[in-house]
């Protein structure tokens, strides 16, 4: 008898916490991380834990000391809302250059950026932060890391070294 009173307070237990969990914790998820200055595809970003055709506000901001968080100072380069299920639409047909969401589940955002090789301040070489915010403050800023590399090019320097004394 007691082993059942045991296992039931249990189970109750379980559930209990299992109530009070509370929604998921929203995250942002940038592919791919680190690219290179060359790179011409798209910046895929992945956000879950939404509720149901939520807005929220991307950032993007250049991190001059690489730590990884957004510090005074700082300048933010890029910014747009984003609802999940939501694109801009024009005469029936979704604007493509506009960011929109891509995925048909509810409570989630995939969008694609594009990253066009020209050398402009979309690529240009650095440390940048994403930060996720909810305009009505749902949730605490989400933020995730991005850099941008020098692409490897093949360099190289030739030429004759002539020196005053006369002897080369």
């Amino acid at each position: 008898m007691k082993t059942k009173i045991q296992t039931l307070l249990l189970v109750l237990a379980f559930l209990a916490g299992s109530a009070n969990a509370g929604p998921p914790p929203v995250t942002l998820i940038v592919t791919p991380s680190v690219i290179s200055n060359t790179y011409s595809e798209v910046i895929m970003l992945n956000i879950t834990g939404l509720t149901n055709t939520e807005t929220v506000t991307i950032q993007r901001w250049l991190d001059f000391n690489g730590n990884g968080s957004i510090d005074a100072g700082e300048p933010m380069i890029d910014v747009f809302k984003i609802s999940d299920g939501g694109a801009m639409v024009i005469g029936g047909i979704t604007n493509l250059n506009v960011p929109f969401d891509s995925n048909p589940a509810n409570g989630a955002i995939t969008t694609a950026l594009n990253c066009p090789a020209a050398p402009i301040l979309d690529n240009m070489v650095g440390q940048y932060v994403y930060q996720l915010v909810s305009p009505t403050g749902r949730f605490s800023p989400v933020t995730a890391t991005f850099a941008v590399t020098n692409a490897a090019l093949g360099q190289s320097v030739s030429g004759i070294i002539y020196s005053n004394d006369g002897v080369t």
